[in-house]
């Protein structure tokens, strides 16, 4: 096509401009608005690019780049800049947007600064964008194992952080929710045929699911499924992978579902579901983080109910169940320094069971020892949450009485005296006494638990010396 000239110049020859197009090259005269198209736009409907002033120009660059494009032609039209150089995206006659990269510049312009003539290239960048979006979605693939790696190293490490079940529970299952989003979740612990609930995330009406078991092994259940296989399960779309799923909630309608079987030293201990209310909101790749996790999470419930079995036996008599001897030497210290502090009566009762030897020789310690737990279960039943009942050892029992004046503890002690003499034991139909002895004051720094213990088995030897079954102040000695 005729570009201005006062003779012929290569410009004029076709194949020349031919040549030129098809490497992509791109002329414009903005004096005659003749275009040489580049090859790229040869593929554009109408060629609509022969006159970039057309209003329909615009129509075929994406939506997200026509601004940007614009601007910069419109800064080359009024001589504001010689140089082009701009990345868009552009419809093909197929429907379907291209990457071009186009650079240009004014190598000819008027008295004015207007360009004359300029010259571009365009390039189709397309599969260079394609790969540059492959290896940022594999770059981010990457950050974000690299970031559930991190996760998961914080999980394990937090996870042996606390002792205590239930807050190990629920640390549990808030730190998976940072990996493995869901809307409720629980951890079952395998007793027996039974999966019971011990701790749940995203429930409003939590308590009531704690107390929810579910029967093991059953043939049509998702959570046999993943226990009996020893790997995780997912489901998208329980309705159908399992008809009998225990919605635990009223208008509750869970649809997808991963079980985690919870293993340590091979042993299965329990499962962690994970719910979710829509369908298709788990994938394989949560599947496979939650396997990872699952053998920490197995070790640190392992570890906190073991924990809580061993505190248990230290703190609890074995027998009766109610305090130890090491329980009171250490929430009694407690009892009795709060007890300075606020400058308050703490009373101290120590109870010892009448001919309680008698009991064992004729009856047998079998009985015996019902005839304690009767007795120790009636002292529990008639102090408060706040009050500290303990087994001294064999036949005696002492109970610690914070902001209780000895003559409020009297009262107190002599009731449970009293509701002691009225147990029916059917086992040899004959009824059981108890002596105590009380004392009680405001304690100060020079006082220390052992010297109340001392003046209330002072006052408990003078019950017994007295008579038996009754109870004494040691102030009324």
């Amino acid at each position: 096509m005729p570009i201005e000239s006062q003779k012929p110049t290569i410009l004029e020859d076709q194949r020349i401009l031919e040549a030129l197009s098809e490497i992509g090259v791109y002329i414009t005269n903005y004096k005659t608005e003749e275009t040489l198209i580049s090859k790229t736009w040869k593929d554009i409907p109408d060629r609509f690019q022969v006159k970039q002033i057309s209003p329909d120009f615009l129509s075929h660059i994406h939506p997200d780049d026509r601004e940007q494009l614009a601007r910069d032609l419109d800064s080359i039209k009024k001589g504001v800049s010689s140089n082009f150089n701009c990345i868009f995206r552009m419809k093909d006659s197929s429907g379907k947007y291209k990457w071009i990269k186009s650079k240009g510049k004014t190598v000819h312009s008027d008295e004015d600064g207007l360009p004359i003539l300029f010259v571009g290239f365009d390039t189709d960048i397309s599969e260079l964008k394609k790969t540059e979006k492959k290896l940022l979605n594999s770059i981010t693939k990457e950050k974000k194992r690299s970031e559930e790696l991190e996760i998961l190293r914080q999980i394990a490490a937090g996870f042996s952080s606390s002792l205590d079940t239930n807050e190990t529970v629920l640390k549990i299952l808030r730190e998976i929710h940072r990996i493995i989003p869901y809307d409720m979740a629980s951890i079952q612990i395998l007793e027996g045929s039974w999966l019971q609930v011990i701790g749940v995330e995203g429930f409003e009406n939590a308590e009531e699911i704690r107390k929810l078991r579910f029967r093991y092994p059953n043939p049509e259940s998702l959570s046999t499924k993943a226990l009996q296989e020893r790997k995780a399960v997912l489901s998208n779309n329980v309705t159908i992978d399992f008809p009998g799923f225990t919605q635990p909630e009223k208008g509750m309608n869970i649809n997808s579902w991963i079980g985690i079987p919870l293993i340590s030293h091979g042993e299965i201990i329990g499962l962690m579901a994970l719910d979710h209310l829509e369908k298709n909101q788990f994938n394989k790749h949560q599947l496979e983080l939650a396997e990872i996790v699952g053998d920490h999470i197995a070790t640190a419930l392992e570890n906190s109910q073991l924990h809580e079995r061993t505190y248990k036996m230290a703190m609890e008599d074995a027998l009766t169940g109610i305090g130890s001897r090491h329980r009171l030497q250490m929430e009694g210290r407690l009892l009795f320094e709060s007890a300075i502090r606020s400058e308050s009566s703490l009373s101290l009762a120590i109870l010892d069971i009448d001919k309680f030897k008698d009991v064992n020789d004729t009856f047998g310690h079998d009985i015996g020892d019902l005839v304690l737990k009767r007795i120790a279960d009636t002292c529990a039943q008639e102090i408060r949450i706040t009050d500290l009942l303990a087994r001294l050892g064999g036949e005696e029992f002492i109970i610690l009485l914070p902001d209780t004046t000895e003559d409020k503890a009297f009262q107190i002690i002599d009731r449970i005296r009293t509701k002691v003499g009225a147990i029916h034991h059917p086992e040899f139909d004959k009824q059981v006494a108890i002596s105590a002895g009380v004392y009680g004051a405001v304690p100060d720094k020079e006082n220390k638990l052992g010297s109340y213990q001392t003046k209330a088995d002072k006052a408990l030897y003078a019950s017994k010396s007295n008579g038996r079954n009754r109870v004494t102040l040691f102030s009324s000695l």
